[in-house]
């Protein structure tokens, strides 16, 4: 088993440890929503969803629906990995893509929460663990809805109709369309998230990284995939809140994030390692080719020069053109490589000497017969 297979290997692993945390912890909380719909109606809905105002007890229901349906629709793309609703072709990156991903918002929150413990705590726990979790989920489905999902679709189908290639097939398999504009489009979708919202600096940046990234894998793997990536981490996030007073739980799941994190850099590190060695391998084929052909050629004209060294003199080179017998010019070639006269079965050794009756002469340009 290769390194690559190896840490890919991992990377799913870990992928799938925190796919079934998000899980878990989503669905104890979210029958508990009913009991605190008088917490949720005072929150403006532009908090956690970018859009709305205060909501009444049906909106609350409607989000947490919507949230539900996408949850569970990317929760599918893992076992059914040929959907059509804006989900490119699977590849078997993906996992590694979403540990990396993981290392960047780990490491990001970290840096930030060195700077100000606030910056990535400040609204947390709040409220209810139940009231939380749904704002938590929802955030992370909506903000793949409005501010990923929306300007991406827009500008797929700008470039599907700027190359006459607009069709439904397309539209919903735009991979091949948009491979090399994956990385502008999605800084393209990063400076419109943070036109629309209207955070401090650090969350500002925290969201521009975020989206620049997780618009990327939106690109290379498609939405519901990108969703559940999104979900996942927002899901870890509240998990690791809810249990930071925990002197077992806490530290067991730091280990984890960071061995997770860990995972994704070694992954991306291996790949770049691999990468620059097949360019240089290539790089070395292509000299050892330069070489072989140049010593072929070397070879070539050392024959020539060896070759044109042992003719004889144009004006002395004779060459037998008849049968001495009788003039017959059919020849045809024995076994020992005697030529035998067809007309009269003379026969010349391979090795014959005599005087030749054909002479080539440089000068003439022509042969002479004599």
């Amino acid at each position: 088993m290769s390194e690559k297979s190896i840490i890919e290997s991992f990377s799913k692993f870990m992928s799938f440890v925190g796919i079934f945390i998000a899980m878990v912890s989503f669905f104890y909380y979210l029958p508990f929503i009913s009991k605190y719909y008088y917490v949720l109606e005072n929150i403006p809905l532009s908090s956690y969803i970018y859009i709305g105002s205060r909501p009444g007890s049906t909106d609350i229901l409607i989000i947490a629906a919507i949230t539900l349906i996408f949850v569970i629709l990317g929760l599918s793309s893992v076992f059914y990995k040929n959907n059509k609703i804006m989900s490119f072709k699977p590849k078997n990156s993906f996992y590694t893509f979403f540990s990396l991903y993981t290392a960047i918002i780990i490491f990001a929150s970290v840096i930030l929460d060195t700077i100000d413990p606030e910056i990535v705590l400040q609204s947390v726990f709040h409220f209810r663990p139940a009231v939380e979790n749904i704002i938590y989920s929802a955030n992370s489905v909506f903000q793949m809805l409005l501010l990923v999902l929306v300007p991406g679709f827009i500008l797929i189908f700008i470039t599907l109709l700027a190359k006459r290639e607009l069709t439904l097939s397309n539209i919903l398999n735009p991979e091949n369309s948009i491979k090399s504009l994956r990385w502008v489009y999605s800084v393209i979708i990063a400076g419109i998230s943070v036109l629309l919202t209207n955070y401090g600096f650090y969350n500002t940046l925290m969201l521009y990284i975020d989206i620049l990234f997780i618009s990327y894998i939106f690109f290379s793997f498609g939405f519901l995939r990108a969703l559940l990536i999104n979900f996942t981490l927002s899901e870890m996030d509240f998990v690791a809140v809810l249990f930071q007073h925990n002197v077992f739980i806490y530290p067991v799941l730091s280990i984890y994030l960071f061995l997770w994190a860990f995972a994704g850099l070694y992954a991306i590190t291996a790949y770049y390692i691999e990468r620059s060695k097949n360019k240089k391998e290539k790089s070395e084929k292509n000299d050892d080719n330069i070489n072989d052909m140049n010593n072929n050629y070397n070879e070539v004209n050392n024959y020539q020069r060896s070759f044109n060294a042992k003719m004889p003199d144009p004006d002395t080179l004779w060459i037998r053109s008849s049968c001495p017998e009788c003039n017959g010019v059919d020849f045809k070639i024995n076994d020992d490589m005697s030529l035998e006269c067809l007309r009269c079965h003379y026969k010349i050794d391979k090795d014959a000497h005599g005087i030749y009756n054909i002479r080539y002469s440089d000068n003439l340009k022509r042969l002479n017969r004599y």
